[in-house]
């Protein structure tokens, strides 16, 4: 459910794709640290709404705090950090100059 969230975040609003940035790009993403707290239950049905936001960027990394709710109420927060690495070898690498405009933006 987080992954989709970060997902969407980079396909709307950075306009770069995990497809694009797999595939053609050969970078990853994996999560390095992710934190949940579930203040309320949902149940089958209901309709989350999540909110993203940006709360650090690195060299190599962001940070991100992800906020679900239904309705008014809050149903859960969580704080995820993604690295960027080189899918060839495994290590972490700069955003392109593209990317980290619109992440610093987001």
């Amino acid at each position: 459910m987080i992954n989709s969230v970060i997902e969407e975040f980079f396909r709307d609003h950075v306009r770069h794709s995990f497809g694009q940035m797999h595939l053609a790009d050969q970078r990853g993403v994996p999560t390095a640290k992710i934190a949940a707290t579930f203040h309320a239950p949902s149940r089958l049905e209901d309709k989350l709404i999540f909110k993203l936001t940006v709360t650090r960027l690195g060299t190599t990394s962001v940070d991100f705090s992800i906020l679900a709710s239904c309705g008014d109420q809050e149903r859960m927060s969580v704080q995820s950090t993604i690295v960027q690495i080189d899918t060839n070898n495994g290590k972490s690498t700069a955003w392109a100059d593209e990317t980290r405009l619109k992440l610093a933006v987001g």
